[in-house]
């Protein structure tokens, strides 16, 4: 038995038709693979990358409010002229201070940074600009509370939220002892001057 023999046009249809199953079907392997490989990475992603812990920009933004204010304190207390001023600052300092200590301390181990908030506190441009125009105009004494009051209220509100991220009770406590401070310098900021 002998096959018919087809034209050329029937040859070039046939081979043609050939040609592009095997493309096709290539071509969707191709898809299902990149396809299936970008699920795994969304889904690696979403399981293991993203944001970051609970808690830890709000931990950063109140270190960074409180050296901001630690800053302000360091820098413009030799320059206050009023006596109860210059003690109720010297008086913030050494509550500042202590808390960005213990606040730095808790940061680092509970998300294991290796940047601390250490070295020296350097008040914020916003600040120093402020407080040099109040040194010149001999309004220092009452503006820097002024300045300082934000810079507390930020703080404290970014501990209070950041504190929902830690579950340790040690670590509990040191943010409320914190907080407490806080609210303490917020006296000291609101005495009638």
């Amino acid at each position: 038995m002998q096959l018919p023999r087809l034209n050329k046009k029937q040859e070039e249809l046939h081979q043609y038709h050939q040609d592009d199953q095997p493309t096709t079907l290539n071509t969707k392997k191709i898809f299902l693979i990149l396809g299936g490989v970008g699920i795994i990475l969304i889904s690696l992603l979403l399981l293991f990358g993203g944001s970051p812990p609970k808690g830890q920009p709000q931990m950063k933004k109140s270190l960074q409010a409180t050296t901001d204010a630690l800053g302000i304190a360091d820098e413009y207390l030799k320059d206050l002229n009023y006596p109860p001023a210059k003690n109720d600052v010297a008086q913030i300092q050494i509550i500042l201070r202590g808390n960005r200590q213990v606040l730095n301390d808790l940061y680092k181990k509970t998300f294991k940074q290796k940047k601390s908030f250490g070295g020296s506190a350097k008040p914020d441009k916003n600040s120093i600009d402020s407080l040099d125009t109040a040194k010149k105009n001999n309004t220092l004494d009452s503006e820097i509370f002024d300045v300082l009051k934000p810079k507390i209220i930020v703080a404290k509100k970014q501990l209070m939220l950041a504190r929902t991220g830690f579950s340790k009770n040690d670590s509990i406590k040191k943010i409320n002892n914190a907080i407490d401070d806080l609210n303490s310098i917020e006296d000291i900021l609101d005495r009638p001057r």
